[in-house]
């Protein structure tokens, strides 16, 4: 029997006693008398006669008991025991799973960012584009405030008659600037509807962005899960 630092005791026992102790026939493992100090608590690597490197490992539940001969010499050592049911494969398969789904997210995330980027810079074209048309219809709105206030120095009549310049007469330049005031009117209400969209837009790619954030250690956490299970995995085989 050796000492195994991380298993405690390492023992080959009768194939039966191995198989009845795995299958859950009995709990009571019975082993020559050894010298060495074997408490309740301690881990055991139990392996069978005819296959030494199959093993079950087992924690001892109960009282370790030793048994004399008539002459009063100990001969063996009995203990009830609990097989140790090694669940990292389902736990590394558990965060191989939610591994992937929290990747599939990602990438749904990372899609979600380049519509919400292209609607944004869309926006922002369309924007400039509404900017431009509002400082054209500005400029023609300065003109015909202009030309309306000359009408009020010199009107259209005594203007041909003293230089033969034909002007608009106030009817229909007041006509002109209401329109171009309704053009300014919608091109503003545009732009204004533009930007608080961009603005509801951002702020959902900050809040995509955090959530990112927090998949990506998320994802981090299960990778670091499975890398412990393997360098656990890796250090038993070596030993």
């Amino acid at each position: 029997m050796t000492l195994i630092i991380g298993y405690n005791f390492r023992i080959t026992i009768e194939d039966q006693m191995y198989y009845d102790l795995v299958e859950g026939t009995t709990d009571i493992l019975t082993i020559p008398f050894t010298k060495d100090s074997i408490f309740k608590g301690d881990f055991l690597t139990l392996s069978p006669i005819s296959n030494p490197n199959k093993h079950t490992d087992f924690e001892i539940i109960g009282h370790v008991t030793s048994v004399e001969d008539k002459n009063g010499t100990p001969i063996k050592k009995t203990m009830r025991v609990k097989q140790i049911v090694d669940d990292s494969n389902e736990n590394v398969s558990s965060a191989q799973n939610h591994m992937n789904y929290l990747k599939a997210v990602d990438k749904k995330i990372d899609h979600k960012l380049q519509k919400l980027g292209d609607k944004i810079k869309s926006n922002l074209i369309t924007i400039e584009e509404k900017q431009r048309l509002l400082n054209v219809t500005n400029a023609f709105l300065h003109d015909l405030e202009c030309r309306r206030e000359m009408l009020d120095i010199m009107n259209a009549h005594e203007a041909f008659e003293k230089f033969k310049i034909k002007l608009d007469d106030e009817y229909h330049l007041g006509i002109a600037i209401d329109e171009h005031d309704r053009r300014n009117d919608s091109f503003n209400y545009q732009i204004s509807e533009l930007m608080k969209e961009n603005n509801t837009l951002e702020k959902e790619m900050d809040d995509l962005n955090h959530l990112k954030q927090y998949i990506s250690n998320e994802i981090q956490a299960c990778e670091d899960e499975i890398n412990s299970y393997s360098f656990t995995i890796q250090s038993r085989t070596n030993q």
